[in-house]
């Protein structure tokens, strides 16, 4: 499968996500379709090595996904259902999946 068409399909499931985990109203769909792009834009400008392409692996953005969605629902919930807590999921999502790719190696 092509990246650009799982990168797309990906970005849809975090929106649907969202969408559904939020009571499926209509600012689900936005803030589910805000932060998939937001994410693919940390992985893209995340610190790369000299040398290595500046490119969004794919299984990289399903993984920092599914933690963002995880994290995200968790803060939602504790937020007392107030959607601006998804970004803090994903934001540690972002930076919890980089770094621990860059110590892995």
């Amino acid at each position: 499968m092509p990246t650009f068409v799982s990168h797309v399909l990906t970005g849809v499931g975090i929106t649907v996500a969202i969408w559904l985990l939020n009571g499926a109203d209509w600012p689900g769909l936005v803030i589910g379709a805000v932060l998939a792009l937001a994410l693919w834009l940390m992985l893209l400008f995340r610190p790369v090595e000299e040398g290595e392409s500046r490119s969004v692996p794919t299984t990289g953005f399903l993984a920092t996904a599914v933690v963002g969605v995880a994290f995200g629902y968790l803060f939602y919930r504790l937020g007392d259902d107030n959607g601006s807590w998804w970004a803090v999921g994903f934001i540690l999502a972002g930076l919890i999946i980089p770094v621990g790719s860059a110590v892995k190696r």
